[in-house]
């Protein structure tokens, strides 16, 4: 049984993503990330999504771990927002049909959602992505995608650390800002992206856009 907090400050350590902590972040991505749309699908096909993001070369997973590697949270980014969606969609195209094959109980539905999804797949764009050769300016602006931590690990900074070396990340990248969107209703994330200096930059009934300078403005 999950407790509410821990007995004491953790130790936290912030690295990239393994393949060994891929099913403990499946499970804490569906418990506590279950409104969004990644949490539809299976968690076969989650469990892929984070798998193509240890070898993205666009993207990238950190996870906070305390000394025992014991999950305490992740947060998901892109330093290239276009071809990271791209290789994520080529590396997962089997396991998104099959997701697909099992949330849409229509068949003309299904297999239209599945021939607009292979029709996607054997474009030349995709292709020139994933051979490497495809011709695309790049952006200067890193996305953050998806993060959560464990309720016993809430309170003690973790996803502040998480948040704080993406921007390292980012900054290897040559971008000079980061984009994130969070739901209206999450009060308690907006407060700490208001009090880390992020810029809400759009808000609608559903969600709220934010922006980090990583050029002008400094993490407190």
């Amino acid at each position: 049984m999950q407790t509410n907090a821990l007995s004491t400050s953790p130790v936290v350590n912030i690295r990239r993503l393994k393949k060994e902590d891929l099913a403990a972040l499946v499970n804490l991505h569906h418990s506590r990330l279950s409104g969004n749309n990644l949490s539809t699908l299976i968690p076969m096909a989650t469990y892929g999504f984070y798998k193509t993001t240890i070898v993205s070369p666009f993207g990238f997973t950190l996870v906070a771990v305390d000394e025992k590697e014991k999950l305490l949270g992740f947060l998901m980014g892109a330093t290239d927002p276009s071809r990271h969606s791209r290789f994520v969609l080529i590396h997962n195209w089997c396991r998104i049909l099959f997701a697909v094959s099992t949330r849409i109980f229509d068949r003309q539905l299904r297999i239209k959602v599945a021939n607009k999804i292979v029709k996607k797949i054997n474009s030349k764009h995709l292709i020139g992505i994933h051979e490497g050769h495809a011709k695309i300016t790049p952006t200067r602006k890193g996305v953050l995608t998806y993060g959560a931590v464990t309720n016993e690990a809430e309170g003690y900074g973790v996803f502040t650390k998480l948040l704080t070396s993406s921007f390292e990340i980012m900054r290897m990248h040559n971008l000079n800002s980061v984009v994130l969107y969070v739901y209206s209703d999450k009060y308690r994330a907006r407060k700490l992206y208001d009090h880390l200096g992020w810029i809400k930059i759009s808000e609608s009934l559903s969600k709220c856009a934010y922006m980090f300078d990583l050029e002008g403005t400094k993490e407190k």
